[in-house]
């Protein structure tokens, strides 16, 4: 990484992490609240496109960064 030191980046993804945290637990609740809906109703699809970026590597460390309790 040129220009940029590790510990800013930690920190910038520290500080955000949690933000992404609450993101995802909001879509999967909405998720699950069309999913529990009976077949006849929810539309459902024949496929489905997902991109991965790299951006679930950190949130997966994210733990890792809070302060032990």
């Amino acid at each position: 990484m040129d220009g940029i030191e590790r510990y800013r980046v930690r920190r910038a993804v520290a500080k955000i992490a949690p933000q992404a945290e609450e993101y995802v637990s909001q879509r999967l609740e909405i998720s699950r609240e069309e999913y529990n809906k009976p077949l006849d109703v929810r539309p459902g699809v024949e496929q489905i496109l997902v991109e991965l970026d790299g951006s679930h590597i950190r949130l997966a460390c994210s733990n890792q960064l809070k302060p032990n309790s």
